[in-house]
């Protein structure tokens, strides 16, 4: 085949829930011109029987059975087998808007200098319902910023990177099982522009399978790991822990999944959020907040898009 401009990495671990609508978004692009590599991780449900279907069916994409060896190592997998121009990322519990990869190449072509390029997001929960659009920041120094103080303000799964580059870093860094993003982007950013288009081009599921809720103790060491490495590398003083981003990003989870209606993980959040400022009058506001308005704002998501 000839080579494609994307090359899209997907790992899957026992994603059959949600595989469907995934793979679905992905083949009706509007914009053709890609290979999809989907790492099946060790999968034990009918995700493996899935992929295989959907490879059947259609040439450019491209299905590898392994034992369970982890995201990021299945990540980079992945992209030891690309060839595209720009390697994207895809999860299979999201949902792409059709025009998304034109959108992101149309954007990448008409500006070299950036090296990864993310997109807005509209949340949904477990049930396909709309939680409403996520903004996300358009100024690199801003995310960059945010990205040395510990906040991840790229949705992963939106991500366009030019191939290139990605190679240069040697990929993802398989020293961190949790938050290999925000690795990512903090070592791109260091090669040239990592950037939003604050436009919405992903279905983001929100759901208690999350990385985030599973994982937030090795995501909390892996972060404070990744921010001083970054420190490190460009001669800035070491932070002392990691305290206000542990802080905050439980405060936001929080606030996500009191938006999403789900009572018991916005008040566990919102509890360890006071565990660690305990003295901070916007920890218990948070917790209130939780405790009071707790109920999903949902409408359907395919009103207003194809």
């Amino acid at each position: 085949m000839p080579t494609p401009r994307i090359s899209v990495l997907m790992s899957v671990y026992n994603g059959e829930r949600y595989l469907r609508p995934a793979m679905d978004s992905l083949v009706a692009q509007t914009f053709a011109d890609f290979e999809l590599i989907v790492v099946d991780d060790g999968s034990t449900d009918a995700s493996p029987q899935t992929l295989d279907e959907y490879a059947a069916a259609d040439a450019r994409i491209r299905v590898v059975h392994q034992a369970n060896r982890g995201l990021t190592r299945s990540l980079n997998h992945a992209l030891s087998l690309a060839t595209g121009e720009y390697i994207a990322r895809m999860d299979a519990d999201d949902i792409c808007f059709p025009e998304r990869f034109a959108r992101q190449v149309a954007y990448m072509d008409l500006h070299p200098e950036v090296l990864c390029l993310g997109t807005g997001y509209e949340a949904i929960d477990a049930e396909g319902n709309s939680l409403g659009p996520r903004r996300m920041s358009e100024d690199p120094a801003m995310l960059d910023r945010s990205h040395l103080a510990g906040n991840t303000s790229l949705a992963h799964p939106t991500i366009l990177v030019r191939r290139d580059a990605m190679l240069q870093i040697g990929g993802y860094d398989e020293a961190y099982k949790t938050t290999q993003d925000l690795d990512l982007f903090l070592r791109l950013a260091e090669l040239g522009t990592v950037v939003n288009i604050d436009e919405p081009l992903l279905y983001y599921r929100w759901h208690d399978e999350n990385v985030s809720v599973r994982k937030v103790d090795q995501q909390d060491l892996d972060t404070t790991a990744i921010v001083a490495a970054a420190h490190r590398r460009r001669g800035l003083p070491i932070p002392k822990g990691m305290p206000q981003a542990r802080w905050t990003f439980r405060r936001v989870m929080a606030r996500k999944y009191a938006l999403a209606g789900d009572r018991r993980q916005a008040v566990r959040f919102a509890c360890q959020a006071i565990r660690i400022r305990p003295l901070n009058l916007r920890s218990w506001y948070t917790l209130f907040l939780t405790l009071t308005s707790c109920v999903p704002q949902r409408r359907d998501p395919r009103k207003g898009k194809n």
